[in-house]
């Protein structure tokens, strides 16, 4: 499995909701949409210090990232 540290008000968005979801509120069975099923293990609060790369895609404003191509939108 991949270990992703995002910022807690990065968006995601959930499949089964059909909304974006700040990576705080996720859950450990987290229903994201990918294009491949991303088999979430644990969700964890971490309070450290991140450095956070922020990224913005014109038009569409979301993204996919890792290898389970999990949507995010924009950093805002």
């Amino acid at each position: 499995g991949q270990d992703l540290r995002v910022a807690p008000e990065h968006l995601f968005h959930a499949a089964a909701l059909n909304e974006w979801v700040p990576a705080s509120a996720l859950l450990d069975d987290a229903n994201l949409c990918s294009y491949v099923d991303p088999d979430i293990n644990d969700v964890q609060l971490v309070n450290e210090k991140l450095e956070v790369v922020r990224i913005s895609v014109n038009s569409h404003h979301n993204f996919f990232i890792t290898d389970n191509n999990i949507l995010v939108h924009n950093y805002i």
